[in-house]
């Protein structure tokens, strides 16, 4: 079993619309969910992502503009 200090913890916040409040005030974040993952399963994910060329987004709107 792994320790705490091996874990990332991860929380997902939504606006909480049911308390949306007067015009101009931020609408308040509520958790909708947590979870937790390890260190070692997200230094494998990225020792894995084959990353694509620089600019390779950028090419690809300006040819679209063209």
């Amino acid at each position: 079993m792994l320790s705490n200090q091996h874990r990332l913890p991860y929380v997902v916040y939504n606006h909480d619309m049911e308390k949306v409040p007067a015009d101009g005030i931020p609408v308040p974040l509520k958790e909708t969910l947590s979870y937790s993952t390890t260190v070692y399963k997200l230094q494998e994910a990225f020792n894995n992502v084959t990353l694509p060329e620089e600019n390779v987004f950028r090419d690809a709107i300006l040819k679209a503009l063209d």
